[in-house]
């Protein structure tokens, strides 16, 4: 049986001012106290298992993980990376949300986690969290994702 734990409401919205941009050679940047009146916050997580067309779906699927930030008084880069409970972690990505739209509060769209479950009858129950690294360092609430292949 295929099993889906879903802990926010879904939707996606990309804010004007705002980029995702190519992050292969990115590089870490050093985190800083957060400011007064900086507010950045994971919302609209969702999670779900593709290619899982049946209680009993052939290998493989992907589960797929996605969210957004809602920010308000940062400008500049922004780093992130995905984390599972299994201690995987996604690749650094980055934002570049633009001076003129800080003030404003933004929803910015993270890359979602994608992965392929090749594990024949094996249950994987991962928990995710998006890890911000700068400009401080903040974790979301995790959310769980449950998900077989035959």
């Amino acid at each position: 049986m295929r099993l889906v734990n879903v802990a926010a409401p879904i939707g996606m919205v990309m804010a004007l001012g705002c980029s995702n941009t190519p992050t292969r050679d990115a590089k870490p940047l050093t985190p800083r106290p957060r400011r007064d009146g900086e507010v950045l916050d994971v919302s609209n997580m969702m999670a779900t298992v593709r290619n899982a067309t049946s209680a009993r779906p052939n290998c493989p699927v992907n589960p797929h993980v996605e969210a957004s930030l809602v920010v308000q008084g940062i400008s500049g880069t922004i780093q992130y990376h995905w984390e599972r409970s299994d201690s995987t972690s996604g690749p650094l990505r980055q934002l570049v949300v633009d001076s003129a739209a800080a003030a404003k509060m933004q929803h910015l769209a993270l890359t979602p986690d994608d992965w392929t479950d090749t594990k024949s009858g094996v249950q994987l129950r991962l928990q995710e969290t998006v890890h911000v690294t700068y400009p401080f360092d903040f974790r979301s609430p995790s959310i769980n994702i449950n998900a077989t292949c035959y």
